[in-house]
Parts: C-alpha cells; sequence; structure tokens
C-alpha cells in the first residue's frame, strides 16, 4: 500500500512529520505551480501524474482534501482521507467562498501571512512561536500567485457531482478554518482538534488513520 499526503493551502511535507502511519510506504505531494488562469481539474490532472501504483490512499489536509477527491476521480484510488477538510461545497464557510468572487483572493500573500499570524496565529491553532515559525516558513515556500490562486479554488469549488471513492472525513471539533457544524457528515472527531491537528495532535490522529487503513485491507 501506498500513500500519498496532500498539505493544506501554503503548507508543505512538514505539517505531516509527526504522523506515524506504520509500514506503509509514504509519498508527499507538495504543491506545483498552478499555470495562468488554470482551473482546478486540469490541475488536479498534473497533480495525478505524480501518483504511481496501485493501492493507493490518498490523505488530505485542509484545501489538500478538495484537491485529493478531484485526483480521485481521474486515477484509481483506493480510498480518499481527509483530514481538517470538506467533503462537499455546502460545507465552505461563506467567508472562504467569498475569495472566489471578484479578486478578493489578492488579500492572501506570503508577506501579510508573515505580518499578521501574531494576531490571528493562535485562535486558529498556531499558538507556540515553533509553530507560527513553521506556518510562515511553509509559507513562504511558495508563490504569491499559488497562493491567491488556490485561495480562490478553494472558494469556487462545487464539490464532487458523481463521486468514484468512499472518502472518510476526520474533523478537530474546534476547528475554526471548516467549522464543525457545518459538516454533513463526520467520520471520527478528534475532541479540542484545531485545524493544526495534524501536526498538534499527531499521535491521535495516527492512531484513527491507521485503523482505517487497517479496516480497508480486511
Amino acid at each position: 500500500m501506498s500513500i500519498y499526503l496532500i498539505p493544506g493551502l501554503g503548507f508543505d511535507h512538514r505539517i505531516f512529520e509527526r504522523l506515524d502511519l506504520g509500514n506503509a510506504t509514504i509519498h508527499y505531494l507538495d504543491w506545483i505551480e498552478p499555470e495562468i488562469e488554470e482551473g482546478l481539474a486540469a490541475y488536479a490532472q498534473r497533480m495525478a501524474q505524480l501518483v504511481k501504483g496501485e493501492n493507493i490512499v490518498l490523505i488530505g489536509h485542509s484545501f489538500g482534501g478538495v484537491v485529493a477527491q478531484e485526483i480521485a476521480q481521474i486515477i484509481s484510488i483506493k480510498q480518499v482521507i481527509l483530514v481538517s477538510s470538506i467533503r462537499a461545497a455546502q460545507e465552505n464557510p461563506w467567508h472562504l467562498k467569498m475569495f472566489g468572487k471578484g479578486k478578493w483572493n489578492k488579500i492572501l500573500t506570503k508577506k501579510r501571512v508573515d505580518q499578521t499570524i501574531r494576531f490571528w496565529g493562535s485562535t486558529h491553532g498556531y499558538s507556540s512561536k515553533e509553530e507560527k515559525a513553521l506556518v510562515r516558513s511553509m509559507v513562504n515556500r511558495y508563490s504569491n500567485h499559488y497562493l491567491q490562486w488556490a485561495l480562490k479554488q478553494l472558494g469556487r469549488w462545487k464539490g464532487i457531482a458523481n463521486r468514484k471513492v468512499d472518502v472518510f472525513q476526520i474533523h478537530g471539533s474546534l476547528d475554526k478554518t471548516f467549522p464543525i457544524k457545518k459538516l454533513k457528515k463526520v467520520d471520527h472527531i478528534i475532541e479540542d482538534g484545531g485545524h493544526f491537528m495534524v501536526y498538534k495532535q499527531s499521535v491521535q490522529l495516527s492512531n484513527v488513520i491507521r485503523k482505517i487503513i487497517s479496516l480497508s485491507n480486511n
């Protein structure tokens, strides 16, 4: 079995570094630069070319979960596991849908994240100096074009009409980015988990993911 992990918007593979997924073969899919005016389906097609093998599990964090679902419509995937993500457009809160319209997405830049995380970081789960520094480092490896493109695609996402693969959704009870009250069906809730629980509550999350994978093999 091969597990491919896709990070959230502006993050990279380091957000998964504390996970322990047993003996599975692990691959990380960091973000590639979007082409000008590229749509999400076309972008997912390019990302899908990086996924090789059989019995593949895609694990997507946040926006990575959205892209994982799109990839699963293109190539053969055994299972998709969402972490702090959404499985339907109706689960996307209004404040994120707003960025799919006009030029609201232009508000997101590397400089703005760097300057403002000290104000909003703690309320969204990035509480320690180490965690804020990690977020800054991950965001700064990408271009402003990617950040703004991704934010717009997230705001515009219409969901999956005819799903080809089962989706298992893990969510934190205190997630501020995608409030759990907006979600229709959560398969497993991490109590007191925020949007950064993949890093902060990695032991608990690893145990849940290993059980999901084990059950899918039976």
